[in-house]
Parts: C-alpha cells; structure tokens; sequence
C-alpha cells in the first residue's frame, strides 16, 4: 500500500460517511472569505454555463494529488462558460498560508475560505475533494469524486478500504461537464470523493 493511501486510511478512518443527501439546488448566493478578509458573492445562477463548487484543503494529501488537476481544468473549462470555485472549509488553514497557496495558482482560480465551514454544512459536504457541479439553474447534476485514481472499496471481511489505479479510468467530472456543454445529464450524478474529514463543528473567533 502506498503512503498517501496509508495516510489516508488513519485520516479517515474506517469508511466512507454518506454524502450529499437532500441537496439538489445550490443557493442562489454563496458567501465566502477571500484571504484578505474580503466577503465574496458566489452567484450560482448566473451567465456562466455550470459552477464547479471543489472542496480542497493544504493538509490533505488527496487535495495535493487533485489540485493541480483542478487547476488545469479551470483554465481548460474557462473559454467555455465554466466556473469553477476552489473552497476550503478547514479550520486549521489560516489566511497567510492559503495567500501563499492562491499565489501558486493560475489564472482566475482562487482558493476561498468558508468560516466556520457555514457552506460546507449547509450543502452537507464532510470531506475534501468533494465536488459539486451545477447548471446555470443551479440544479447541482453532479457531486462527488473527480474521477475514480482514488476510490473506496468494500472488503469481504466487511468495512471499507481505500483503493488506488495506476491512472483513472472513468474522469467523472470531466464526463459531467462534457455533458452538459452538450445539452444532456451526465450518466453519473453521484459518487464517493475520497477525501479528509472536515471538523463541520468549529467556529469563528
């Protein structure tokens, strides 16, 4: 077993918390923290043709490994009328770490604070890497992993594990994207982001 994924089996723990349930529509406002101190209007039901919401952190050693992906298809996905909003709903990164983080990113893509991780618990997301996609409606398509590197896996013993490929086979939100520049509904709305838990608990000082 790898580093990162044993990392990731004492991060996690012993299995994947369900995800998601119930939220079908974005607000049509999302407020979050840019590293100044500034509050940052997230218009959900705007011009641009779908919001990629993408939960990240500076710790976790998934959101290392899926960043730079991030970034790439931010910049890739820009031209085409896709935003994609980076935010971090960790306690433990304060706002001169992730100044230095924004600092390394390209283009538009910023990396946001969610205090007291208010967004995260009202869309109900709980680990980093989650990614929600919706339309120009706000209606989320799909939520979940970027693609299928990094999985869980259920073991015959009973429990959850962790599982890496070599490289992905299915690039879920490339393939939800894809879908909805074409006018149709991804063929998966939903999967398992393997991710760090978020302390969904803490609160603004």
């Amino acid at each position: 077993m790898s580093r990162v994924l044993l990392i990731l089996m004492v991060t996690l723990g012993a299995g994947a918390a369900a995800w998601g349930q119930g939220v079908t529509k974005l607000p049509k406002v999302i407020y979050l923290t840019a590293v100044d101190g500034k509050k940052v209007a997230v218009k959900t039901q705007a011009a641009e043709k779908a919001t990629v919401l993408a939960w990240t952190n500076l710790g976790c050693p998934m959101c290392k490994i899926y960043r730079p992906r991030l970034e790439s298809m931010a910049a890739e996905y820009a031209a085409k009328g896709i935003r994609f909003v980076l935010i971090d709903s960790s306690q433990q990164d304060h706002a001169a770490a992730l100044k230095v983080a924004n600092e390394e990113l390209s283009g538009d893509l910023r990396i946001l604070r969610d205090l007291a991780a208010k967004v995260a618990r009202k869309l109900k997301v709980t680990r980093t890497t989650e990614i929600l996609v919706a339309g120009r409606d706000g209606k989320v398509v799909y939520r979940g992993a970027l693609d299928d590197q990094y999985g869980y896996r259920k073991r015959e013993a009973g429990g959850v594990g962790s599982y890496r490929k070599y490289a992905p086979e299915q690039n879920y939100l490339r393939e939800a994207l894809d879908a909805i520049l074409a006018g149709k509904k991804p063929e998966v709305s939903s999967t398992a982001a393997l991710g760090c838990a978020l302390n969904l608990n803490w609160k603004e000082t």
